[in-house]
């Protein structure tokens, strides 16, 4: 009967709920505007199994173990005996040890009834802990800082070649002394190859060359396969400093960065290459002598940190390697021999990568136009405004926070459906029990102190070890999630954490209350009559 009343009402309320969802997220998530709720026959037919055997489990376990009381047992004895008690004391209201007999009482049911205590306990621990960690997962959306993670910059200005014309430190001068300008990330771009310790350092010797063949009348070519293709990222002061808020492993310190043979890796270059922070590398880059042939200059760098995501949305060839460093050591890598004709370092007087950071709560759009305008000085440059993306992403981040809050929400109220069904259950089944422990003395408010106590040890059990598991899982969340979500920091859920703990005590309690008035209300005779 339960199955056929409740599967369905189930199943209805899920669909309710799923378009309910659907037709808020389409409305409020950018360009989901044709967003469509799809229910398949298995998720129902799922569901149906699921709340069926559900049903079958909870009440067959009882069923054997009434099954196993005998007539003579059951109509004699509910599980309490005179001698769990004093019936001067319960008269008196105090034990001979001195403890309210209502507060003993309650430890001894919970001990006597342990199975029925672990149930409640173990019912309302689950519910606390999934609203800690829900809560958790949701004090961490703060739409600007997870926009920021997906977008990074508000502005962007690209020169398309580093031989091109583009904006010098003035110009970076000139855009930090906007107001609402934070601060402005701006890279060199300089190309070589990169090999790491475990390469073959003979590999050197292909050198990249170009040299005169008389006979055939034309140059000829020789290609450099050692290493990797490698962007090499030269970073102004600010980018460093950006970095290092991103540091996953290593370390970056200014004073290192720009006096010492450093650069940085993200992760994902990291993965996909194998290279670590401390590993050495060989970066090679490359001149015209005098004779315009080419040839490499060789210099080692150490990899000091590994970072999560760099200032720059920069890519680079299929096996390539972004390498970020600091625009102050580039110059050692210009060759130290008289016969240079060309060098890479002569293209060195202007960023190819500028990216500008604004404060938080800044009007993007009246600041738009005016970093255009400075774009637009340059040849070959092209400007990049992700306020407009920016916003549509803080719209969505902040559609999904009230979706968690709500699921939050209807976690929390499930977990009190259960708190209140099982505690309900528990007092209901005992009403022979109070009727004779009223029957030999036991007041009504002394009985109403009893089930107020026990519904107490529930909540506080049940918060201790809600915050325990609640912290843990939550710190799985966030290991498990860290490496591909750059907002993400570990911190505890202390608002959480106290909702959870009030709920599970005030559940505990009013709960038991609520409970108690069906049974002070029965006579004696009726509760000692009472048949379960």
């Amino acid at each position: 009967l339960v199955s056929l009343v409740g599967i369905p009402l189930g199943l209805a309320t899920g669909v309710l709920l799923s378009f309910a969802i659907a037709l808020y997220a389409g409305s409020q998530l950018t360009g989901l505007g044709g967003f469509a709720t799809m229910i398949s026959p298995l998720s129902l037919l799922l569901g149906t199994i699921l709340g069926f055997l559900s049903v079958v489990v909870s009440s067959l376990i009882p069923a054997l173990r009434a099954g196993k009381v005998s007539p003579v047992e059951a109509m004699r004895q509910y599980g309490v005996e005179p001698s769990d008690f004093e019936v001067k004391g319960i008269v008196k209201g105090q034990s001979s040890s001195g403890e309210k007999i209502p507060l003993k009482l309650a430890k001894r049911n919970m001990r006597r009834n342990l199975r029925t205590t672990i149930i409640s306990v173990i019912s309302m621990t689950m519910a606390a802990t999934l609203f800690i960690a829900f809560s958790y997962f949701a004090g961490n959306f703060d739409t600007e800082r997870i926009a920021r993670g997906v977008v990074k910059s508000d502005f962007s200005i690209r020169v398309a070649s580093m031989y091109d014309d583009g904006p010098d430190e003035q110009t970076i001068e000139e855009i930090l002394s906007f107001e609402d300008v934070q601060t402005v990330a701006a890279a060199k771009f300089i190309t070589g190859r990169l090999l790491t310790e475990y390469e073959d350092q003979d590999l050197d010797s292909r050198s990249f060359a170009t040299f005169s063949n008389p006979e055939a009348g034309m140059r000829a070519t020789m290609v450099d396969n050692s290493g990797m293709y490698m962007a090499l990222l030269a970073y102004n002061d600010l980018g460093i400093e950006l970095m290092k808020t991103k540091v996953i492993s290593g370390s970056i310190d200014l004073r290192r960065a720009t006096s010492e043979r450093v650069i940085i890796i993200d992760i994902e270059n990291s993965n996909r290459h194998g290279i670590e922070a401390g590993d050495r590398v060989l970066l090679k880059t490359y001149y015209l002598n005098e004779s315009m042939v080419q040839v490499p200059v060789a210099s080692e760098f150490v990899v000091a940190a590994v970072v999560q995501e760099l200032p720059s949305v920069a890519y680079t060839v299929e096996g390539g390697i972004l390498a970020p460093c600091s625009d102050k050591i580039i110059e050692s890598l210009r060759p130290e021999n008289g016969d240079v004709h060309l060098t890479m370092m002569d293209y060195m007087d202007h960023y190819s990568y500028v990216d500008i950071y604004l404060r938080r709560g800044s009007d993007a759009e009246a600041l738009e136009s005016t970093i255009e305008e400075i774009a637009d000085r340059y040849r070959n440059s092209t400007f990049i405004s992700y306020s407009e993306y920016k916003k549509e992403t803080e719209d969505a981040i902040s559609t999904l926070s009230t979706l968690v809050y709500g699921l939050i929400a209807i976690v929390g109220f499930i977990g009190i459906c259960g708190i209140t069904n099982t505690i309900n259950t528990t007092i209901i089944l005992r009403r022979r029990e109070f009727g004779i422990l009223r029957a030999i003395g036991m007041t009504g408010k002394q009985l109403k102190a009893m089930l107020t106590y026990e519904g107490l040890i529930f909540g506080l059990i049940s918060a201790v070890s809600s915050v325990v598991l609640g912290l843990i899982l939550s710190y799985t969340v966030y290991s498990l999630l860290r490496s591909g979500m750059s907002h993400l920091n570990w911190s505890i859920p202390w608002m959480g954490i106290v909702l959870a703990v009030a709920g599970a005590i005030g559940a505990g309690i009013l709960t038991t209350l609520a409970s108690s008035r069906k049974v002070t209300s029965l006579s004696i005779t009726e509760s000692i009559r009472t048949v379960e």
